[in-house]
């Protein structure tokens, strides 16, 4: 029993019964996409007394499977450009993937530096988490904010959910802005929403020089997503140690290091920055 008839009644029948009061059988009908056969159907209708039949569909079972599929992958694609419109990410993002970062990286790099590169780019493809995150450290310019954000569309996709990027360099700015109480309620907005989305992305997380409330509301985000068992993505230049010095007025006994050992398992993007060998290349 196909769709159609499943819709239709336990009763309806791709085969006309032996009732006197059928309506004449109506012909086969030509699928309208691929010219193939379309069979009529017949259910019983109990108000009008008898058995009736269906005019055939315009399609056949096979194209009208491929055209639900096609329909729900223009609404799949469609939802995550929207969730992708509303995640905050930078303007040059949009062009960002996984396979350009690696053909990147594969024309710029070469040897023990591009080795490294890719296993940093490997882990990051492979994370697929929604209970932890992952932080990536390194220097300037060796492709963390890039590897972050295509995670965070990767995730976006498969989990079609919102999620969100944060520049924390922004926040500080933007909470440190004197006469300025438009930008700081963006800051805070901001925040607050990071604290709901599926994933979020926070960049230059560590970032030096970080304003006392900048710092509180870093360590809030990343301590009430941990609890809630929501993953986030850090990007950094700083290990351990100097996330501990950075943050020691809103944490100063370092417990904010400490829990990123096992909610933010460290991954390495090490080696030449690609501004340099781009540069260097030009």
């Amino acid at each position: 029993m196909n769709a159609q008839s499943a819709m239709l009644g336990p009763e309806a029948s791709q085969e006309r019964p032996p009732c006197p009061s059928c309506p004449p059988e109506i012909t086969e009908g030509i699928c309208r996409r691929c010219g193939g056969v379309t069979k009529p159907w017949v259910y019983y209708a109990q108000v009008m007394g008898g058995w009736r039949w269906v005019e055939p569909p315009e399609l056949c079972e096979r194209c009208s499977a491929q055209a639900e599929r096609r329909a729900e992958a223009i609404e799949r694609r469609d939802a995550y450009a929207d969730l992708v419109a509303k995640a905050g990410l930078p303007t040059e993002a949009s062009e960002w993937t996984f396979a350009k970062a690696a053909a990147a990286a594969a024309r710029l790099k070469t040897g023990e530096d591009l080795a490294a590169w890719q296993r940093a780019w490997e882990q990051a493809r492979c994370w697929q988490s929604d209970s932890f995150g992952l932080l990536l450290q390194g220097p300037t310019g060796t492709g963390k904010t890039v590897l972050a954000v295509c995670a965070l569309k990767g995730w976006l996709w498969r989990r079609q959910a919102p999620g969100l990027y944060v520049s924390a360099p922004a926040v500080n700015a933007a909470l440190g802005a004197k006469r300025r109480p438009e930008r700081k309620a963006w800051a805070r907005e901001a925040l607050e929403a990071g604290q709901a989305a599926g994933l979020v992305v926070v960049d230059d997380f560590a970032v030096e020089r970080l304003l006392a409330e900048a710092q509180r509301a870093l360590v809030a985000l990343v301590d009430r997503r941990r609890a809630d068992g929501r993953p986030t993505l850090l990007v950094t230049n700083a290990d351990r140690e100097q996330i501990a010095a950075r943050f020691r007025r809103a944490d100063p006994h370092g417990r904010l290091a400490d829990r990123l050992a096992d909610y933010c398992p460290t991954v390495l993007v090490e080696g030449e920055s690609f501004r340099r060998l781009m540069a260097g290349g030009a």
